[in-house]
């Protein structure tokens, strides 16, 4: 039950050092029945671990499926989208759609999740670095993992997102 404030903003074009610098959390969001977004993924994705230790980065890919009909039809299936995920360091993986609202809340919920556990493995190994007193005695564990407790959907989510706003949307919510 912790409040999170989250800004949420859209990158035009490959990622840059500044943003790279700045950023807690990333969402690689393309749209199931456009091949061109899907590939913007793996780009981006090349170009952020470019700038930054993607160890440290919590990334979530999202499908969405707002733009899928029958004169669209979907042209990425479960297993390259299954692919995408291992390629990008067995991140988490969700379907979604914004017209129905499903599973755009626990996306933006699992990106605020890993940011806190992101957070505070880096503040715990940190504790770890300072030299033993009785108050930093090196006595706490950090958690394992980049990750953890993350489970490896890899694909298997059938759910739905947006693309991400064009303007900064601020969204505090409780977790």
């Amino acid at each position: 039950g912790q409040s999170h404030l989250l800004l949420i903003r859209e990158e035009p074009g490959l990622p840059d050092a500044q943003f790279c610098s700045w950023v807690d959390a990333v969402l690689l969001v393309y749209s199931l029945e456009n091949e061109s977004s899907f590939q913007e993924v793996y780009k981006n994705y090349s170009q952020l671990v470019t700038f930054r230790n993607s160890t440290d980065l919590p990334v979530i890919v999202v499908g969405t499926q707002d733009k899928i009909s029958a004169s669209n039809p979907r042209v990425i299936d479960d297993a390259r989208a299954r692919q995408l995920c291992t390629d990008v360091r067995r991140c988490a993986y969700y379907e979604t759609c914004s017209t129905y609202g499903l599973n755009v809340d626990r996306v933006f919920s699992e990106a605020a999740q890993k940011m806190f556990m992101v957070k505070k493995q880096n503040a715990l190994l940190a504790c770890k670095s300072l030299p033993n007193s009785p108050s930093h005695s090196g006595g706490s564990t950090p958690v394992s993992g980049p990750f953890p407790g993350q489970a490896s959907n890899g694909g298997q989510s059938s759910d739905y997102s947006s693309s991400l706003p064009s303007t900064p949307v601020v969204s505090h919510r409780e977790l």
